[in-house]
């Protein structure tokens, strides 16, 4: 008697300790798995952290140019111009605009109100119907050629009468209908 209940609780103490090892060995599994991500976040992170580093020098030289030509233009003369040359033009070409408005932006800064009013009216200016056609025929001929494109709204409407023979052709995947194959015997 004395024997089976030793061997009982050998045979409980060995159960627990298998049951200790299995959980011990999930943990540790789990922590090797975590170990492994963290190593490549960290690797990750490194090269990051490498490629801003080769930045920087570049970076910061451009900000010195910036804040060089900031200061050489702060003074407003060079804007007084550019705004004057630009009135003074009966039919005030685009160039002119995004001219003015980036020098607006260098000078006085993202929130200065008269660059953004400049930059709208460069975009009223430009000849949208004309650029627009030459961009439809681009996009257009891209899809034709089985590229995935996504071609713009403007370039297919279609007008509200008869169908347009000179309309743009649907892509080849919008055109495909699926065909069934034919029984086999």
């Amino acid at each position: 008697m004395r024997r089976i209940a030793f061997e009982l609780v050998i045979l409980l103490l060995a159960c627990s300790a298998g049951g200790y090892a299995a959980m011990t060995k999930m943990q540790l599994d789990d922590l090797q798995k975590t170990s492994a991500s963290l190593r490549e976040k960290l690797a990750a992170s490194d090269a990051q952290t490498q490629s801003v580093q080769q930045r920087m020098p570049e970076l910061l030289l451009k900000e010195r140019q910036l804040h060089a030509a900031q200061a050489a233009l702060d003074n407003g003369s060079i804007l007084a111009d550019l705004e004057s040359a630009v009135t003074k033009t009966a039919a005030s070409p685009t160039e002119q605009q995004l001219a003015l408005g980036g020098l607006r932006m260098l000078i006085k800064g993202t929130g200065d109100p008269d660059a953004l009013n400049s930059f709208q009216k460069a975009l009223e200016l430009v000849e949208w119907s004309k650029h627009l056609k030459m961009m439809c025929a681009a996009q257009i001929g891209i899809a034709a050629s089985g590229k995935q494109i996504s071609v713009l709204e403007e370039c297919t409407r279609k007008s509200a009468g008869a169908p347009d023979k000179s309309a743009p052709p649907k892509p080849a995947a919008q055109a495909a209908a699926p065909v069934a194959a034919p029984p086999q015997n």
